[in-house]
């Protein structure tokens, strides 16, 4: 009887084959494929996909957030607490961060001026550097609890400016 003895080069022909086959799983799998700089653009990033925990602490700041991030269709208005009325309004961007911006007039140092709805509260207490009046360097804090409070001494009851106030939404 007559075996079949395949030739070296039938042998080389399926190894390639394998290799072929499977080593693009491989790398791909193992984390050793490298793209190229610059490769994934906008357009092919599923809307979504990128979430506030996927991107590392630190990784992104105000300076790197497009003007137009946040949608006009997302600013909302605020409702007034303990301070007169001003310009101040908040609005989330694509990537979860809250934004506040303008003014609260008739300022009480220490006395919550107005609360964020759920959604858009910290996951910590974050305080924020704010210009009281005219030239005067105060703070505004914002609670978990989504209150929003200036502080400081030198602070008077003119307004501050909560613009800058940026964070994440936890």
């Amino acid at each position: 009887m007559h075996r079949y003895r395949p030739r070296a080069a039938t042998l080389i022909a399926f190894l390639a084959l394998f290799v072929a086959l499977g080593g693009g799983a491989y790398a791909v799998k193992s984390g050793k494929v490298k793209l190229k700089n610059n490769s994934v653009t906008t357009k092919k990033i599923k809307d979504g996909a990128v979430t506030g925990p996927k991107i590392a602490n630190g990784a992104v700041d105000g300076s790197k957030i497009a003007s137009g991030a946040v949608d006009a269709g997302k600013i909302s208005k605020i409702t007034f607490q303990s301070a007169g009325p001003g310009s101040a309004q908040y609005g989330k961007d694509a990537l979860g961060f809250v934004h506040l911006r303008g003014t609260v007039n008739s300022i009480t140092p220490g006395t919550t001026m107005f609360t964020l709805p759920a959604g858009f509260r910290p996951q910590v207490d974050q305080a924020f550097a704010a210009i009281c009046g005219f030239s005067t360097l105060g703070e505004v804090e914002v609670g978990t609890d989504g209150t929003v409070t200036p502080f400081g001494s030198s602070c008077n009851t003119l307004f501050i400016d909560v613009s800058g106030a940026n964070f994440y939404a936890g």
